[in-house]
């Protein structure tokens, strides 16, 4: 998600998102149950970054942790 997206949008959006899960899970939509973790994951994903995790790319200082290290 891109721009300043509030905890309030997101726990409403986890709601919704469980709310939706129940249903395609009692209508056995399995597809749909896939989908829709998935769009949980990135939004629980969202707001771990939000709540100040560095990012991947910034996480060690290290030289020997460098992805060019020896190009």
């Amino acid at each position: 998600m891109k721009g300043n997206v509030s905890w309030e949008d997101h726990k409403e959006m986890l709601a919704w998102l469980d709310g939706s899960l129940e249903w395609a899970r009692l209508m056995s939509r399995t597809r749909l149950v896939e989908l829709l973790n998935s769009v949980r994951i990135e939004v629980l994903f969202d707001v771990d970054l939000s709540e100040g995790v560095r990012s991947i790319r910034t996480r060690s200082d290290d030289p020997a942790f460098d992805a060019n290290h020896g190009i």
